[in-house]
């Protein structure tokens, strides 16, 4: 019995979206913004998941999702309130669906340059072995994403 571990990695990206769309489908804009001490925002959390499939994309050679701005990037402010750079939260849903069909698609279709050397910082890694580590990283904010559904 063979293994494709694109698929398997395609796989794991689809059942993240799926799960946490059901999780969001009925939050507002408003409910997204709500705080809680320690973490950041549904609306941060679901644009950060975006932010890092753009990264997945990049390291794929394709083209990442188009209007998520920067303020959905690693370490940037947590966002305490609405704003200009603030995506409704219904656009982010959005994005957060195409992001996961766009992310399987692209891992799919790269099947054979999985063991491609990719650069993380000074060292040299296998392409697979960096989706591996996104797919963990997906997985992660989907849980707390989950978890800030749920208080909203």
């Amino acid at each position: 019995m063979g293994m494709n571990v694109a698929d398997d990695l395609a796989t794991g990206f689809l059942r993240n979206t799926g799960y946490l769309n059901r999780q969001i489908a009925d939050i507002d804009h408003d409910e997204s913004l709500r705080q809680v001490d320690g973490v950041n925002c549904l609306n941060w959390t679901v644009g950060h998941i975006v932010h890092y499939r753009n990264v997945v994309l990049r390291a794929l050679e394709a083209s990442p999702i188009d209007g998520l701005g920067s303020r959905y990037d690693r370490e940037s402010d947590p966002i305490l309130s609405d704003g200009p750079d603030v995506l409704a939260f219904g656009t982010l849903r959005g994005l957060f669906q195409e992001s996961g069909e766009v992310v399987a698609d692209a891992i799919r279709s790269s099947d054979g340059d999985l063991g491609r050397p990719v650069m993380v910082g000074d060292q040299e890694v296998a392409l697979g072995s960096r989706l591996q580590f996104y797919l963990f990283h997906d997985t992660l904010h989907v849980g707390q994403a989950d978890v800030l559904a749920a208080m909203a």
